[in-house]
Formats: C-alpha cells, sequence, structure tokens
C-alpha cells in the first residue's frame, strides 16, 4: 500500500480489515472466496483509472499508519 499498489486480499478477523477500506484503497475478499479473490484482482487489471484511484488512497495509509502515529498510540493507552 505504501507503494501505491491496491491491494487485494483475504478478510479475517484483526487483520487487513483494519486497514483496507474496500472499494476506496483496496478490496477485500472473504476468506476462502477464490472465486471473489480472482474478480477484485481481474477488476482491477482491466481499469487503469481504477487501479489508479486507488493505488493513489492506499498510499494514503501509509500516513495513518506509519510507526510514529502508532507507537504514539500505544504509549497513550499504555499511559506512558
Amino acid at each position: 500500500m505504501a507503494a501505491g499498489l491496491p491491494p487485494v486480499s483475504y478478510n479475517f478477523i484483526g487483520g487487513p480489515e483494519e486497514i483496507i477500506e474496500p472499494g476506496k484503497n483496496g478490496f477485500l475478499v472473504e476468506e476462502g472466496d477464490i472465486k471473489g479473490l480472482a474478480h477484485a484482482i481481474n477488476k482491477l487489471a482491466s481499469d487503469k483509472e481504477l487501479r489508479i484511484s486507488i493505488g493513489n488512497a492506499a498510499k494514503q495509509a501509509r500516513f495513518v499508519y506509519s510507526n510514529e502515529r502508532i507507537t504514539k498510540r500505544i504509549a497513550q493507552f499504555l499511559g506512558v
């Protein structure tokens, strides 16, 4: 995502659903849905504008999930 590549991922608890906003900065597919995964990949492969749009949004996620911000949030949570 930080490199501007639109992610396509299986969805599972506590994983990519925390970062990927379906249709905005990537695609999530239910775990084990091979046809859904192939469909999402084909959709991106066949639509350059969509690929660029989602890739740009994915790249912006690096600011939300930067090491500095995450470290600060953990420190706040721990009361440090």
